[in-house]
């Protein structure tokens, strides 16, 4: 006979993992326990483990195409995902150009000065 409880067994559940379906095999909890003048709400509530009424019943995975068509794509620095901004083009150049196209290549066109004739 089983002695843990599961999931499965008090909740109707579509196709969650096994670390789901059995939070009895969780490990890791109320081993670190801070002053109690420092404890924090989200530190007092963490601190016991999931029950089978606080675990979720289905289990939908997030989608990575994102992640994987930059992971194809060059390689980053430190393999992080890369915010900077530094390598656009300015909008205003030093010389007074404007860019015609902003791309891998700048085309730049000059302001053209009307002549009062």
């Amino acid at each position: 006979m089983r002695k843990t409880r599961l999931t499965s067994d008090e909740y109707r559940t579509f196709g969650i993992p096994f670390r789901f379906e059995n939070p009895d095999e969780w490990q890791g909890y109320s081993k670190f326990s801070p002053h109690p003048f420092y404890r924090t709400s989200n530190q007092e509530y963490g601190r016991y483990k999931p029950m089978i009424h606080t675990m979720p019943t289905v289990f939908r995975p997030q989608c990575h195409a994102f992640t994987d068509i930059l992971r194809i794509g060059r390689d980053h620095h430190h393999r992080t995902f890369n915010t900077s901004t530094t390598n656009l083009p300015p909008i205003w150049s030093s010389s007074g150009t404007l860019p015609m196209s902003i791309g891998r290549e700048n085309y730049f066109r000059r302001p053209q000065h009307r002549s009062n004739k």
